[in-house]
């Protein structure tokens, strides 16, 4: 198992902490991710998440889905892998 985080630019700040609130709550259907917690950083949303997924792309490909679902108006951003770290490791 890895804890994973993820981070996603270029939301629109008035946006932002419900986004992370909505991401949140949409993880909570999406029990293969555990302990799911998405919040407003700065000028990010910041996805972190207990996975099997060793490099973050399949949790990355579910925040690009949450994000599109949670987020209406468009915008440019990229989802990048900030951290993936081995339980054991810790």
């Amino acid at each position: 198992m890895f804890i994973i985080k993820l981070i996603c630019k270029g939301i629109p700040k008035e946006l932002g902490p419900k986004a992370a609130t909505n991401i949140t709550d949409e993880f909570r259907y999406r029990s293969w991710h555990a302990d799911a917690i998405c919040r407003w950083r700065e000028d990010a949303l910041q996805l972190e998440a207990t996975s099997v997924d060793s490099e973050g792309r399949a949790l990355a490909e579910e925040f690009s889905e949450a994000i599109s679902a949670c987020v209406v108006e468009p915008f440019d951003g990229a989802i990048l892998v900030e951290q993936v770290v081995r339980i054991s490791d810790l």
